[in-house]
């Protein structure tokens, strides 16, 4: 995105964009979905480090003034009707308020959005870590729950009939 010489066009700034765009995308999804459900603390600590690295790569390429972005808050693309600039989703991308900020503040809103980030994995770790449960002791209660899963709690009804819901992933997550 960085490379292009010249008069800017569709096909060489908003469709690297946009592949760029999807590819951030992806990544954060997939890893946040691993560090969501999978069992293993391990596979989610290093789940956990790729979406924080996913948040800020994406923020920075963003704010870079030299990236796509950036450069079509300045630039008309070539052959385009009207030879406007970029609208709708391309419009909510482009930040040209922060490009214009000094390096010193770019560097302070980067930082907080990092720590942003880290609260919120962090957040979502308290969640994954420290299991709740909540002590039904007659099926009744789960009304309004769908059907399938009170089948399948039902099963795993203690002794004296009390049936235990947890936050742990498997209960959460089929729900």
């Amino acid at each position: 995105m960085l490379a292009v010489k010249g008069t800017r066009t569709v096909e060489n700034t908003l469709v690297p964009f946009d592949r760029a765009s999807a590819d951030l995308t992806i990544a954060g999804n997939q890893s946040f979905l691993m560090n969501a459900l999978h069992p293993d603390k391990a596979v989610r600590d290093k789940a956990e480090a790729m979406t924080q690295a996913v948040a800020a790569g994406a923020d920075r390429a963003g704010a870079e003034p030299r990236c796509v972005p950036g450069a079509l808050s300045r630039r008309r693309l070539q052959g385009q009707p009207g030879n406007a600039a970029p609208h709708g989703a391309h419009a909510i991308a482009i930040s040209p308020r922060r490009r214009r900020q000094d390096e010193e503040t770019r560097n302070r809103i980067r930082e907080l959005q990092d720590k942003q980030t880290s609260l919120s994995l962090q957040f979502a770790r308290n969640i994954q870590e420290h299991v709740n449960t909540v002590q039904v002791k007659d099926v009744s209660e789960l009304a309004g729950l769908p059907d399938d899963y009170i089948a399948r709690v039902s099963k795993n009804k203690a002794a004296d009939g009390t049936i235990t819901l947890t936050t742990d992933q498997p209960d959460y997550a089929r729900s």
